[in-house]
């Protein structure tokens, strides 16, 4: 269950990134090579942490390869505002 805090952070800095009025649509997140995290499961927690939020319905595509237990944002794809 140590996915829901690694996703209120991530959340939390894609959000501060967004532009006003945008709506996140995908969240690219790539994962250190000893990061233990799930994608499965920090899709079903983004899912819960980003309700009610510009985030709700986002995607995160995760991959592996980053440096040790690093999270890194990589990418975020937002719809502007209409």
């Amino acid at each position: 269950m140590h996915e829901l805090p690694v996703i209120r952070s991530i959340l939390d800095i894609v959000l501060k990134s967004t532009p006003p009025g945008s709506r996140v649509l995908r969240i690219d997140l790539l994962l250190g090579a000893y990061c233990d995290a799930e994608p499965l499961w920090l899709q079903r927690y983004l899912d819960i942490a980003a309700k009610g939020s510009p985030a709700q319905g986002a995607t995160l595509k995760v991959e592996r390869g980053g440096a040790d237990f690093e999270y890194r944002v990589e990418r975020i794809e937002v719809k502007d505002g209409e």
